[in-house]
């Protein structure tokens, strides 16, 4: 997962060298890559199946914390990554953002955890603050 501010294109651009990112490097040496996106980014901008006149107000697209994303989007990720691939287990990375909503998740279900991921790799972890 990417970091604030960012979505999943930042995984896909070259290095200033033009070589693959990480993902198309790794997508090199065979690995089966996802590049997810976290709510408030352009991809996340639509609601399937609700009239955005009377339902998808902007206070209800922007309510929302990164421990909810933590809570319900990386498990559905994770889900469907596993539906998808029909492998047992996922290794997920995750980035600032990324990795601070997997952190949070890690602690809070771990059970499901235990049982669908391999390993997860955090890239310049972010700290998530505790505003209560």
């Amino acid at each position: 997962m990417h970091g604030a501010t960012m979505d999943g294109v930042e995984w896909l651009s070259p290095d200033n060298n033009g070589n693959a990112g990480l993902p198309g490097a790794l997508a090199e040496q065979g690995y089966d890559v996802w590049v997810g996106n976290s709510r408030g980014t352009p991809y996340s901008n639509n609601n399937i199946g609700f009239d955005p006149e009377t339902f998808w107000t902007w206070e209800k697209h922007w309510d929302f914390t990164w421990a909810e994303m933590g809570d319900y989007d990386i498990p559905a990720l994770v889900n469907k990554m596993i539906e998808v691939t029909e492998k047992p287990k996922v290794t997920l990375m995750g980035f600032s953002q990324g990795g601070a909503q997997m952190f949070y998740a890690l602690a809070h279900n771990q059970d499901f955890y235990a049982d669908k991921v391999h390993r997860f790799v955090s890239l310049n972890g972010c700290p998530y603050p505790a505003l209560e």
